[in-house]
């Protein structure tokens, strides 16, 4: 007996497959603009698109934690608000031999400090605003990034940090409050 398969290259078969794929593409956290997806990986804090402080951030996350402990909110995506440090913004063109390109957040209630790394393909975008910016070193911004835990040994004991890995060219934004 011959088995008779359903030929799944015609056009009605695309008008219904490539839909639910996208949907069920869409539903898994996958998006066009990166791999995150903002609706299901964010921050409790941050739930209902609140720009939180890096001071608020650390007190959720239970930051500093223990060295080599997975902190519950790393992989997740964060929304802060705080001023950059311009003297320490590192971008590639300006320092060729760092490894990166990030810059600094403070804290506006002087609560801590949040390293900001720029890996996407913007990130000649991302900096040429913040060069803009940089004439009004006081104006607060907002950034959207997913929170990624490092190691820090200090002076014989070692803590767990957060930095902020941007999510892609319009992560970065001035405080429109401001």
């Amino acid at each position: 007996m011959k088995k008779r398969g359903r030929n799944i290259s015609g056009p009605g078969v695309r008008r219904v497959i490539f839909p639910t794929m996208l949907l069920v593409w869409l539903g898994l956290g996958c998006t066009p603009w990166g791999s995150v997806s903002m609706a299901n990986d964010l921050l409790d804090i941050c739930r209902d698109h609140t720009f939180v402080t890096i001071g608020r951030l650390y007190e959720a996350c239970g930051a500093p934690g223990a060295c080599g402990r997975k902190m519950a909110c790393e992989g997740r995506t964060a929304l802060i608000k705080g001023r950059i440090d311009y003297g320490n913004v590192f971008e590639k063109s300006e320092y060729p031999q760092v490894p990166y390109q990030k810059f600094l957040m403070i804290d506006d209630e002087g609560r801590g400090s949040l390293d900001v790394f720029v890996e996407s393909d913007h990130a000649v975008k991302i900096f040429r605003s913040i060069r803009a910016w940089s004439g009004r070193p006081d104006r607060p911004v907002r950034v959207r990034g997913v929170l990624q835990g490092f190691d820090m040994p200090v002076m014989g004991q070692c803590r767990r940090g957060l930095k902020l890995v941007l999510t892609g060219e319009g992560s970065v934004t001035l405080d429109p409050a401001s």
